[in-house]
């Protein structure tokens, strides 16, 4: 992966490399923003698949009697 330098020197070139102007004052924003898609945020917490609360009971003896 390329490092963030690299990155906006391509992004700059790739603009005509822009000395001012919308492109030159938002090319750090455009660099977080290709970065973030190359390595995105890793979450370590596992979620559970059912919750324990909610979970069904098989009821065994029968409610009514005969």
């Amino acid at each position: 992966m390329a490092s963030k330098e690299e990155i906006k020197k391509a992004l700059l070139r790739a603009a005509g490399d822009p000395e001012s102007g919308g492109i030159y004052e938002s090319i750090d924003d455009m660099v977080k923003a290709v970065e973030k898609l190359y390595n995105p945020e890793v979450k370590n917490s596992v979620e559970p698949t059912f919750d324990k609360v909610n979970r069904e009971t098989q009821i065994i003896t029968p409610s009514e009697k005969r």
